[in-house]
């Protein structure tokens, strides 16, 4: 009896003895994972910070482009070239084709403020607060705009896909 106590008591203390040994494993290979893991989901903010900060540089180009020129046939084909079909459809409306600018007409974009929310990875919303001086035969105006812009992500290239005039004031 003595002795099967005794062994029972060895057994138990080399299965305390594996269990605490695999507890530990278990615990470094958590804690490996773990930094894993932070590292990765750093890596992904950092992604997606660089996507958000490339659609947003797109968005900053084609509202520059789109308000701020001295030639408006240039200003619309160099849109085009920032913009999908349907978005530059939306930036110039009534548009005809057969449009031949004055020169008369120039335009400057002199504030943007804008933000962001990213709701696909593939397109990125902004809200741009913009003031833009308008100028025609030397006589010059300021509007303040509230311009809504949709950028989708075209073989690697954020276009923009929607404009949106919410308001002016």
């Amino acid at each position: 009896m003595k002795k099967t106590s005794v062994v029972i008591s060895i057994i138990l203390l080399l299965a305390c003895v594996l269990m605490i040994s695999k507890n530990n494993n278990m615990r470094i290979e958590n804690e490996a994972l773990t930094g894993k893991i932070k590292k990765m989901e750093k890596k992904m903010d950092e992604l997606s910070l660089q996507d958000i900060s490339s659609a947003a540089m797109a968005n900053d180009k084609f509202l520059n482009t789109m308000f701020t020129y001295t030639d408006a046939q240039k200003q619309y084909s160099d849109v085009g070239i920032l913009a999908t079909e349907k978005g530059l459809m939306e930036a110039f409306p009534s548009r005809n084709t057969d449009f031949k600018g004055t020169g008369d007409l120039t335009s400057w974009l002199v504030s943007l403020d804008f933000y962001s929310k990213v709701t696909k990875d593939d397109v990125t919303s902004f809200v741009n607060v913009i003031q833009v001086k308008t100028s025609y035969k030397e006589v010059s105006s300021k509007v303040n705009m509230v311009v809504k812009t949709v950028l989708k992500l075209v073989n690697d290239k954020w276009l923009v896909d929607s404009v949106e005039f919410i308001s002016t004031y």
